[in-house]
This record gives structure tokens, sequence and C-alpha cells, in this order.
């Protein structure tokens, strides 16, 4: 039996493992369009605020441990079209732009997410950054260090953790959301209180029920506007 994993995110990479160690005669092929897999995206916030000094730290397994096992590795590929009826794959190598066809007998598919970007006039500035994965954290840490101010844009548990991380750092941070209360998907009202207070009494500037209207030399809110020279996450 062939079975092909597109992306090797955590789903995708526990899946290769397990399926080669539990039927090691399986043909397993996998195509990430990225060059590493196993990203701890959770420890971001620890990497940036000092406490895991390497960011190679947060990778857990590697497309060696994974061949080692058996696996078809074919990093930088992208997957192009599925055709279901005749379990077929269009593939593109994305350094040499060869495109190819592949098939399969089962189809795995464990593509992960990605950062929502809202349509926000100067969202493609130069210091307006993404965090989501191991380029995006590096690309974070050495920006920060040119600039003291760190603005967070979120209203999940990511943006607070990052304005935990940089409170940390010397740095003046300013966390921005919509909801007029903190983590208002994940707890309750006296608890998010707690936490804006906690994060407030660490220095953090936490403005709720604020929309960034527009990105610039300054940065606009729906009341207010915070002035230059600042990095935005």
């Amino acid at each position: 039996m062939k079975v092909v994993i597109v992306r090797c995110t955590h789903a995708g990479t526990i899946a290769a493992e397990e399926i080669l160690k539990d039927h090691p005669e399986t043909q397993v092929t996998v195509y990430e369009r990225h060059d590493n897999i196993s990203f701890l995206s959770c420890g971001i916030s620890l990497y940036l605020g000092g406490q895991v000094k390497h960011l190679q730290d947060m990778f857990y397994s590697s497309p060696e441990a994974l061949r080692e096992l058996g696996a078809d590795f074919r990093m930088k590929h992208d997957v192009l079209r599925i055709d279901a009826k005749s379990k077929q794959l269009v593939c593109e190598n994305l350094e040499t732009n060869e495109v190819f066809t592949d098939t399969y007998d089962k189809l795995i598919m464990t593509t992960g997410s990605y950062v929502k970007v809202p349509p926000i006039m100067g969202v493609d500035h130069s210091r307006v950054l993404l965090c989501k994965d191991y380029a995006q954290a590096q690309a974070i840490y050495e920006t920060a260090q040119n600039h003291k101010r760190v603005a967070i844009v979120g209203r999940g548990y990511v943006g607070v953790e990052l304005a935990e991380s940089y409170a940390t750092t010397d740095h003046e941070v300013i966390l921005l959301q919509r909801p007029k209360q903190l983590l208002n998907n994940y707890v309750d009202e006296h608890l998010a209180n707690d936490i804006a207070k906690r994060l407030t009494d660490h220095g953090v500037q936490v403005f709720l029920n604020e929309r960034v209207q527009a990105l610039a030399v300054r940065m606009k809110l729906s009341s207010r506007q915070i002035r230059p020279n600042i990095l935005l996450i």
C-alpha cells in the first residue's frame, strides 16, 4: 500500500512515524513545501523572551529521521491538484519548477493552519511581521533587536504570550485587541481582567475595544494614533 501525506505538520509527522513503525511494509511519501518540519510554534514566545536560547530546539523531528524509518520525503514540493477519483496528485518541485504526477492508495491531508491577514492599509509594510512558522519567528527576533517598541495585534493566546515575553526584554510593549475583553474566546471576564492587570503591572500597554484602521508612519486606531518607529506583530 502507498500512503501519501500532504504537508508534514505535527499531524503529518506523527502519521508518518506511526504508520512506518506499525506497518513498515507501507510505502509512505511525504510532500512538504517548506524546508523544515515539526516546528513547535507554541514555543516562539519562549524563544523571543529568552527562555529558549536556540530556535532549532523547537524542532522534535526531521526529514532525515523519517527517511531512516523508510519515508520517501519530498521537501520543497507543492501539491497543485488532487484527483480523488483516479487517486492522482499533480506536484511541483519548487526548486526546479518540475511538474509531475504521483499516485496513492491512501491520502492523508495535514495542511495545518496559516495566519489570517486582515485587509488593513499598510499591512505589507516591512515592519509588519506575522507570527506562525520558523522563518517568521526568526524574522521577528532579528527585527526586534533594532526596535524598542513592539505592538502586537491579535486577541488569542499567541498575542498575550508575545506581550508577556517582550515585557521581559526591555521592550515597550503595546497589545491591541478589537474585543473589549482579553482572550474573550477562551476565558471568562474575571480571569481576563486578572490577566490584563498582570500584563499592565509588567509594563504592557493593553488597548481593548480598539480596531487597527491603517498602518503607515503612524498606526491609526479607531480612537487614537500610535507614534512611529515600532515593530508590529
